[in-house]
């Protein structure tokens, strides 16, 4: 088991450096302009800060860059950290309702997940826009613009069945949310079934739970004014999900 944090505040970076001394191994950094600090800002400085943690957006907002803009800036990142980055993809909560747009399909989705996919993986991708489609590729990758060398994990945010079975049918991993995204043996029976569909296995598949964790001081109740307040609204988002 390995342990992360998610965080997208740059003036307190030192929550990230501070968390790779105790061990962190990953870094999810949202993906809500309108909220948090900007994504590959944020990204780049960590970068630069740290060693050996692992980099990545938790979620990306397909809604709010096209696939090839988010291959090209996580493939350049992976230039500052090679081997350490990787990217999660979502349909869109926050960092899409707050410009009164919905998520995306999921079947918009799952095309926009196969072209970041591809492009990072150093292949032809179809790339639908507009109405339009057409293939396309990374250019002058020799010449040192970017690093497809060190592999930059894909994973996706499901929290239903679906999405979770796309999950384990096309990605690297899965991140999700417990009790919105169901039981673990529930949300590996779903990536389970996406993979059979592709003749997948997942022995290398990641799967990343996200849960509001604290430590309690010695004799603090669960339900003190410190805990309400700092997980009170979470609490109550993941629990309005659920209704």
């Amino acid at each position: 088991m390995e342990f992360g944090l998610t965080w997208a505040k740059l003036d307190e970076m030192e929550y990230v450096t501070e968390a790779e001394k105790l061990g962190f191994t990953h870094l999810w950094v949202t993906d809500s302009g309108l909220i948090r600090s900007d994504a590959f800002v944020f990204l780049t400085v960590a970068a630069l800060k740290t060693r050996s943690m692992k980099l990545g957006m938790g979620v990306a907002v397909p809604g709010l860059r096209l696939a090839p803009t988010l291959a090209a800036g996580m493939a350049s990142l992976n230039m500052i950290a090679p081997g350490r980055c990787f990217v999660a993809l979502g349909t869109g909560n926050t960092g899409m309702r707050l410009l009164g747009r919905k998520p995306m399909t999921l079947k918009s989705f799952e095309a926009y997940a196969r072209t970041v996919r591809n492009l990072l993986e150093g292949k032809d991708a179809e790339y639908e826009h507009n109405g339009e489609q057409h293939t396309i590729r990374f250019m002058l990758t020799e010449k040192g613009y970017r690093n497809l060398r060190d592999p930059i994990p894909m994973y996706l945010a499901g929290y239903g069945p679906k999405a979770q079975a796309l999950a384990g049918e096309i990605a690297d991993g899965l991140t999700t949310n417990i009790p919105r995204g169901g039981t673990l043996d529930q949300i590996l029976a779903n990536a389970r079934t996406g993979a059979a569909r592709n003749s997948r296995s997942l022995d290398e598949f990641h799967l990343s739970v996200r849960v509001n964790f604290a430590v309690l001081e010695p004799g603090e109740p669960v339900d003190s004014e410190r805990i309400v307040n700092e997980f009170g609204p979470a609490i109550t988002t993941a629990l309005h999900s659920t209704m």
